[in-house]
């Protein structure tokens, strides 16, 4: 990748004049090149916690998913509910939805990409040694000015989402990967992931795979009289920004692939940031005005190269999805139409999803109205309808916005996205000379409006049963607290009679993260004597940190108005990741209709792996300096900067309580169980389990405790051991080789497990407490352990397992190894295929009816059940081993619809509660 070039304008009159500051002050721990839109979309649903503690209702429509070999692929959309900002973006699928298929690992490149900066011996951050310089001569700021432009101050954040896994990790200076928060993943750079199943994940090792982003910034700054400067940085060529799921080779080296096409994106972001400056000479002299406001205008042109997921396929699946393109729509016009499921096996569309969509009121923006499930013979279910507030977006990249985005109507004074608030309005109102005039025309409002808070967004979903959904909601605040858009307040469900027969009401106290009424003095900057107001917060991200939760979120719940529960979620704050608020439930109580509580859990956390940190100097503020008798502008002393990663805050107590009465008449009595765990830090694996029902819950003053007062209580404890206590390292990291439960000290359950190469259980030993033994086998396991089972098996099926019996069922495949044809028990593999002599193609059933006949004529004294499949539709025919027949009947939708016997007899029927099309 070819060095990339900031144009930045850095003379030695910036640093060497001793008159007013008038070039636009480049802020290099801001410069940032972002990921795609279509990345942003992905990470929307990845990255975000669907749970009470933000006051977020999980909406997602599950549509297909791919399993090969253990690894489930799902495919689905998802609707963010937080509310539209005036600069959204529509996704592939609507604005505010996600198509959920694949994903990637994805990148916002700060300063210079780390493989040509952060990661090079050449393009570092200023080292420590440069500031213990004597800071009293002209050659260090000029230095030090030569530095900035130059040197790349942080790293990249790298975020990745796919499948169920979501995270972040950095590179240390060094090259050392160090993750955001620790999971069950193995991150090897940006192009290898593998899990603790023994799968492999590629990603983005071709230009096809990778999506691309460049862009060119304009800033204009203006003062009293009209007079611009322009100043900008760019990143002139295509940089890679996100790394696509490509592969997915599982333990049995059974392969799932995704294919992309590409969509292109460019548009002009105008003025999309502001600051105000109250410009303060360091040194004025030849009668020059000591003070004077100046306003900087940020302009942006993007380009990106975005990768839409085009095709998923396995040896026996094909999931396509298909585009076009509505020119009417506002920047992002590119939608799904539909997603095919091919059979490969007889090359067969079994089905397909149809997406329907129509256009937002104001800005014309993607909106998904409905979603159809089409069988053959284009039989259809009714479908998905999504019914949204009518009320018109903005236009995108307007100044009528809040602090987080959010369209606040069009009131009050609007000339920049710098907030007039009291401190802006001080800075300016000072003598000689009031400049507020000035402040006047270049400040905003970015208050919360309610009133437009829900425009556009998602009120409604009607299901294909004919029953809906209902969701009400108000501004995430509490009093003058703000966090930026929408919470859920009420969610109604309604049969196919639009009878509200269940209804949840939900409120929300103690509401803790980064508001902008609490934390306005982050968007000040002081630059050499002069006090700069941006439109966003300009702090350091372990400062200004983005998110937020609630500590206590109560939950109604109502079934035809009468209500029938009431849960108490409480939260407490999860520091593991870098630059983001983050939460974990602390407790939660149950409450019956009488208000009695009746069940309660409280959780206990721990950090869990080995820290590890990095520590640099980003780049500092500028101040005014007096050197060699004249003022100038320099930088101070850099900020020593920590990220701090590689754990994870998991559960080591879990406590749950039952309330329960002894009689009829009697109080609530507390019955409790405590589980205690404790985990292996390098990998997150359980080691033990302690569950206690000696101990009953206590609650004083809002503290709980847990007291001893059932000494003959039972105490259960389950050991786990893994593959690493072995030195087993070539098999994956998240398998058991040995489990002991012991009761009251006592072991009254063990097993140990046996594996082939591939991470597949070959064996199964049992503890015998009357004593036993076994032959063979792996050396870990102990002598008095007695072999129970064993598994022979082809690319991950098992083909024989023999048990405490030592009698061997065999098992056999289709000729695509999906499908079981046959269980054959009392017979080995090797007899039982032994009478296959052809292939097992699904497509010639007759011939696969034959052959597995062959095995009854042949075995006598084995019981053979056979199976007929339609491929993705389910099993047509079972004959079990005294010759009875059972066929299944399927609908053009794939439902069950009748199943019959051998001799036409119906057997059993079903009828669906919605009709066809």
């Amino acid at each position: 990748m070819k060095k990339i070039i900031l144009l930045i304008l850095i003379t030695g009159t910036l640093y060497g004049q001793s008159t007013l500051e008038s070039e636009y002050i480049v802020d290099y721990n801001a410069i940032e090149l972002p990921k795609t839109p279509n990345a942003a979309s992905m990470l929307t649903y990845g990255n975000t916690p669907i749970n009470l503690a933000v006051g977020k209702a999980q909406i997602n429509i599950p549509i297909f998913s791919l399993e090969v070999d253990g690894v489930t692929v799902p495919i689905s959309i998802s609707y963010d509910p937080s509310g539209i900002k005036v600069d959204d973006l529509a996704s592939c699928v609507g604005l505010k939805w996600s198509l959920n298929a694949g994903g990637g690992i994805f990148r916002n490149v700060r300063n210079i990409p780390d493989e040509d900066g952060w990661l090079t011996s050449q393009w570092t951050s200023i080292p420590p040694s440069h500031y213990a310089l004597n800071q009293n001569t002209s050659a260090w700021q000029f230095q030090t000015a030569a530095m900035a432009g130059t040197r790349d101050h942080n790293p990249d954040i790298f975020s990745y989402s796919f499948l169920n896994y979501s995270g972040g990790f950095f590179f240390k200076p060094n090259g050392e990967l160090l993750l955001n928060t620790k999971d069950k993943l193995i991150m090897d750079w940006y192009d290898k992931a593998y899990d603790y199943e023994g799968n492999e994940y590629t990603f983005g090792s071709s230009a096809a795979t990778q999506e691309k982003s460049r862009n060119q910034s304009i800033h204009v700054s203006i003062t009293p009289g009209n007079q611009a400067s322009v100043d900008g940085y760019d990143y002139p060529t295509d940089i890679t920004t996100g790394w696509m799921l490509e592969t997915i080779k599982t333990k049995n080296n059974q392969v799932i692939q995704f294919e992309y096409e590409n969509y292109d994106l460019g548009y002009t972001w105008n003025q999309h940031s502001h600051n105000l400056a109250m410009i303060t000479a360091c040194d004025p002299k030849h009668g020059e005005p000591s003070h004077y406001g100046k306003i900087s205008k940020s302009s942006t042109i993007h380009n990106y190269k975005n990768k839409l997921i085009k095709k998923i396929s396995s040896e026996v699946i094909e999931v396509m999805f298909n585009y076009s393109t509505d020119s009417s729509l506002s920047l992002w016009q590119r939608q799904l139409d539909e997603i095919l499921i091919k059979d490969l096996i007889t090359n067969t569309i079994i089905k397909r999803f149809e997406f329907d969509y129509g256009i937002f009121n104001g800005d014309p923006r993607l909106k998904l109205t409905q979603l159809t499930e089409v069988g053959l013979n284009n039989i259809s279910k009714p479908p998905h309808k999504f019914f949204y507030n009518t009320a018109p977006l903005p236009s995108k990249n307007t100044v009528f916005k809040d602090f987080f985005g959010f369209y606040n109507g069009t009131s009050g004074p609007r000339n920049s996205l710098v907030h007039r608030s009291p401190e802006v309005m001080a800075a300016f109102n000072i003598s000689p000379g009031s400049h507020i005039s000035f402040m006047n025309n270049n400040t905003g409002t970015r208050t919360v409006d309610e009133s437009f808070l829900q425009n556009g967004v998602l009120e409604k979903i009607e299901y294909p049963t004919g029953g809906n959904t209902l969701f009400l909601y108000e501004a995430n605040k509490i009093q003058s607290k703000y966090c930026g858009g929408l919470r859920i307040k009420e969610i109604y469900d309604q049969d196919v009679d639009l009878k509200k027969y269940q209804q949840k009401k939900f409120y929300y106290y103690g509401l803790e993260g980064l508001n902008m009424e609490s934390n306005i003095h982050l968007t000040k900057k002081t630059i050499g004597s002069s006090p700069y107001f941006y439109s966003n917060f300009v702090d350091r991200p372990d400062v200004a940190r983005s998110g937020y939760y609630y500590k206590k979120v109560v939950t109604e719940t109502y079934f035809n108005g009468n209500i029938e529960f009431t849960e108490e979620s409480n939260f407490q704050e999860d520091g593991t990741t870098y630059g983001q608020i983050k939460s974990q439930l602390k407790s939660k109580k149950y409450y019956n209709k009488s208000n009695e509580l009746i069940k309660s859990m409280d959780y206990e956390y721990d950090y869990i792996g080995t820290t590890d940190s990095f520590n640099w100097l980003v780049m500092a503020d500028q101040i005014c300096r007096s050197i060699e008798s004249w003022g100038v502008l320099g930088y101070t002393t850099g900020w020593n900067h920590q990220i701090v990663g590689n754990t994870a805050l998991l559960p080591i107590k879990i406590a749950t309580t039952e309330f329960r009465k002894t009689t009829p008449l009697s109080a609530l009595e507390p019955v409790t169980v405590v589980n205690e765990l404790t985990y292996n830090d390098d990998d997150l694996n359980t080691l033990k389990e302690t569950k206690s029902t000696k101990l009953t819950r206590s609650e004083s003053a809002g503290v709980v405790s847990f007291i001893e007062t059932n000494p003959t209580g039972e105490v259960l404890e389950v050991d786990y051991e893994y593959v690493d206590d072995y030195s087993l390292t070539t098999l994956p990291k998240g398998l058991v080789v040995s489990k002991e439960v012991k009761r009251n000290g006592s072991q009254i359950y063990g097993q140990f497990l046996e594996y082939d190469v591939n991470g597949n259980m070959t064996s199964a030993y049992n503890f015998n407490k009357a004593g036993g033994t076994h032959t063979g086998g792996a050396n870990y396991v102990p002598n008095h352990y007695e072999r129970t089972v064993t598994y022979l098996y082809n690319q991950g099926k098992p083909t024989q397992v023999k048990g405490e019996n030592n009698i061997s069922t065999a098992y056999i495949w289709d000729s695509t190894n999906t499908y079981l044809l046959a269980q054959v028990v009392n017979a080995t593999f090797t007899t039982a295929s032994s009478y296959i002599s052809g292939s097992l193609d699904l497509t010639n059933p007759t011939n696969i009816v034959n052959q597995i006949d062959n095995i009854r004529q042949g075995l006598s004294s084995a019981q053979v059940t056979t199976y007929i499949y339609d491929p993705l539709i389910g099993v047509t025919q079972v004959i079990d081993p005294k010759g009875y027949t059972m066929n299944y009947h399927y609908d053009d939708l794939h439902r069950l619809e009748y199943v019959i016997d051998g001799n036409g007899n119906v057997l059993s029927e079903n009828e669906y509660n919605y009709g066809t099309n």
